[in-house]
């Protein structure tokens, strides 16, 4: 619940930024010409995500990220809070806060391509207990957000991401 709060409240801040500096955050995530291609880049990223899950899960076993699996609780409204915290919230926010703001914004001190790498790096330690897998799929999110330019496909991996985490801790009784 708290991870929701403060999503929304940084989120006002974000239009806001966004706003001051003239650029159209929805236009960063999409635009309606073409909102059925990024639906499908977004797809295909989560595909591509989920390899490298299936992959990762084979090398590193040692678990997930505390803090979003604290405990096996999977009683419905666990589950319901966790598909909108780590499906949607941080789906979306965490792909306006870490790819949006490094390329509209350090992007243009640092350039684009540095800038996207930096904030790769961040959002890695922020999830630091599956820090190489955060950064190989960030990585990938950033290809999908530079060759299509819109933040959609990156949320829809993202967020799709997650929420098959959900559903795989369901299936397993939360022993990953």
């Amino acid at each position: 619940m708290i991870l929701i709060i403060a999503n929304l409240v940084l989120l006002s801040f974000a239009v806001l930024l966004y706003k001051q500096n003239g650029i159209s955050l929805l236009r960063e995530v999409t635009v309606k010409q073409s909102l059925v291609k990024d639906i499908l880049i977004g797809a295909a990223a989560l595909a591509a995500t989920l390899v490298i899950a299936l992959g990762y899960s084979f090398v590193y076993t040692a678990g997930r990220t505390d803090l979003a699996y604290n405990g096996n609780d999977l009683s419905v409204g666990t589950v319901i809070m966790r598909i909108i915290a780590l499906g949607f919230v941080s789906g979306v926010f965490k792909e306006i806060y870490f790819r949006g703001f490094a390329k509209c914004f350090v992007g243009k001190i640092l350039g684009e391509t540095k800038a996207l790498l930096l904030f790769n790096v961040l959002f890695g330690l922020l999830d630091w207990y599956n820090f190489g897998y955060s950064f190989i799929v960030g990585l990938i999110w950033i290809f999908v957000y530079k060759k299509n330019g819109h933040l959609l496909p990156c949320m829809i991996a993202h967020g799709g991401m997650n929420i098959v985490g959900v559903v795989f801790a369901l299936i397993t009784g939360g022993a990953v």
